[in-house]
């Protein structure tokens, strides 16, 4: 394993609007548009995968869209991803520890992961598989065994306490 790039996940919304509510309080990351971010760059630069690093003046506007679209979660990803002017599959839908196994299984791809109240980035590209995360860096893999082991001991420790974080894993693969 090897780390890329060093990352934090600058900048915040409070955006999240649900038909009929008020919008609510409680503030977002930009976890969601960091890792969209950091996909579409690894879809044009897999060689070098340390060209990939997102930025908040693409983060941002794609952290808020995604929240004021006035639609369920895979609708408003889908819609993101689509005006974007990449594809977005339907998600996987699968338990936190099992959807490393999943994605590094699939082949070469780049997906954005939901888990919970928190959003990474997983890769397979060049025979190495990639983690995503705006909370800290992107990490490279020559073993997918070793991929899916330090993702799920990372989820583990950083995000199992989270709100939301026991159902709902779904993985959303992203192409040109």
């Amino acid at each position: 394993m090897s780390k890329l790039f060093d990352f934090s996940n600058e900048g915040f919304t409070n955006m999240r609007y649900k038909k009929g509510q008020a919008i609510k309080s409680e503030a977002e990351g930009w976890c969601f548009g960091y890792s969209l971010n950091w996909c579409t760059r690894m879809l044009k630069n897999a060689a070098k995968p340390k060209l990939a690093q997102p930025t908040s003046m693409d983060a941002g506007p794609l952290q808020q869209k995604v929240e004021m679209i006035n639609l369920d979660w895979d609708g408003a990803v889908a819609k993101v991803v689509t005006e974007l002017g990449y594809n977005c599959a339907a998600p996987l839908s699968r338990d936190w520890n099992v959807l490393p196994g999943v994605v590094s299984e699939a082949g070469n791809g780049f997906y954005i992961i939901d888990i919970g109240h928190h959003w990474v980035g997983f890769g397979v590209a060049n025979s190495k598989f990639y983690y995503f995360d705006a909370n800290d860096g992107l990490f490279e893999f020559a073993d997918k065994g070793k991929f899916s082991a330090f993702v799920v001991k990372d989820f583990k420790s950083n995000y199992k306490g989270d709100s939301g974080f026991e159902t709902g894993h779904k993985g959303y693969k992203i192409t040109s």
